[in-house]
């Protein structure tokens, strides 16, 4: 075990600052997990923490997972809290925990469709690139970005991309085939009377 992290304001700036980081919704054993990989904070103290943070609105449920479990996600207020105190460690420390959760989640994940997304700010306008990569058990399927000029809408499109990998696969390929009659409820969107959706069929 390296230097403990053991006061509970403590461990809620640790954890928030690795969630911030990784940017995306995870399970309670998920964020365990990844806490437990960088051997600063034990279990009793992430335990007790975690329910502390649901409490003061730092965490919130967004959802649920492919087995139906609930995800969890930072709020406004917890990366308020999480960038406005980090400096209470040292950088160094927070940089090797942040690589140490990255890589144990890109080794742990399940067989299947996974994503991995990467929010750049863009200095020149003060907007935001939303870089996504799908993967279909380690094949790339879909690598595409989206720009827009709020920080709020990037994360939640990481989020979703993070949550729903075949939904946003499903939705891509719908729009870039033409094939689109799910999303319009109709063969033609300018038509008023719908028909009934045709989703696409992936091989």
């Amino acid at each position: 075990m390296k230097t403990p992290i053991s006061k509970p304001d403590d461990v809620k700036i640790f954890v928030l600052h690795l969630i911030h980081q990784i940017n995306r919704p995870m399970t309670y054993v998920e964020l365990n997990e990844i806490v437990e990989v960088t051997e600063h904070v034990k279990y009793i103290d992430f335990a007790e923490a975690f329910y502390m943070m649901i409490e003061e609105g730092l965490l919130d449920p967004v959802g649920k997972g492919l087995d139906d479990d609930e995800l969890f996600f930072i709020t406004k207020k917890g990366m308020t809290v999480a960038e406005g105190l980090k400096s209470e460690f040292r950088e160094a420390l927070l940089h090797e925990s942040t690589t140490a959760a990255h890589r144990f989640l890109h080794f742990s994940k399940e067989r299947g469709l996974t994503c991995d997304c990467e929010i750049e700010r863009l200095e020149a306008d003060k907007s935001y690139t939303v870089h996504f990569v799908i993967r279909n058990r380690g094949k790339e399927v879909l690598r595409a970005s989206i720009n827009t000029e709020s920080e709020e809408q990037a994360r939640q499109m990481s989020k979703n991309c993070y949550a729903n990998p075949d939904v946003v696969l499903m939705g891509m390929t719908a729009l870039m085939s033409g094939d689109v009659n799910y999303i319009w409820g109709t063969q033609d969107p300018k038509k008023k009377t719908p028909e009934l959706p045709q989703s696409p069929t992936f091989s």
